[in-house]
């Protein structure tokens, strides 16, 4: 069966970053989707839905258009939706997630999501999260898929040794500790770090390693472990 991946952004929603992830999954003839706090982006439009001036700004306006419960309630709705997905034509199999959409997907894929799922498809995706900090309210949650998370090397307001160790208790997950900061694939934030952006390029615009699952986690565990 086909596969396809779902991006999910983090408050910036939709970045020329993410947008260059978009166009090299495709050259890969693989569907790919975008999710954002602001609704599903266009991707035909091939720019942004916003640009903002920094952090700060681009987190008062999540908090006013969608907030932290809402995008989880976006993510439940896109992830259940897009097993099958009428837009996709394919199953889903990643889910990729940054920041704030990766809190949310965390938040949205915890043990009441399993009963609502078959088990074949809870067993075939995968979700990897960049830098979830929301996610150190859940650390007791068993998410519903195999789970990958990759942390910044520090966090301004929590432990990030501690919370991955905690995290780590659930089962299906793993954590990678990384030498960035918080953002480091975000264009437009101040921790973006070019280096870590092509590494992932080069991990996501390779078919060979999309197509294994269990080569895309060693891989990634190999390109940004600490």
């Amino acid at each position: 069966m086909s596969a396809s991946i779902l991006l999910v952004s983090d408050i910036f929603g939709t970045t020329d970053a993410l947008l260059e992830l978009v166009k090299l999954i495709e050259q890969n003839s693989i569907p790919v989707a975008l999710i954002t706090p602001y609704g599903h982006q266009n991707l035909s439009k091939q720019a942004p839905l916003y640009y903002f001036d920094n952090e700060q700004q681009a987190y008062d306006v999540f908090i006013k258009a969608c907030g932290h419960t809402k995008y989880s309630d976006i993510c439940h709705q896109a992830i259940s939706s897009n097993k099958k997905n009428s837009t996709l034509k394919a199953k889903v199999q990643y889910i990729i997630a940054f920041s704030a959409g990766a809190s949310a997907v965390w938040h949205a894929i915890r043990e009441p999501f399993v009963q609502s799922q078959s088990a074949d498809w809870l067993k075939e995706t995968y979700f990897i999260g960049f830098y979830p900090s929301q996610i150190r309210n859940y650390t007791e949650s068993t998410p519903a898929f195999l789970t990958q998370l990759l942390f910044p090397r520090i966090e301004e307001h929590f432990d990030v040794k501690a919370v991955a160790t905690a995290l780590q208790q659930a089962n299906n997950t793993s954590c990678i500790s990384t030498p960035y900061l918080h953002g480091f694939l975000n264009n437009q934030s101040l921790n973006y770090d070019q280096q870590a952006y092509q590494k992932f390029k080069r991990l996501i615009s390779d078919k060979e390693v999309l197509s294994d699952p269990t080569l895309f986690h060693n891989k990634l565990t190999d390109a940004f472990s600490i």
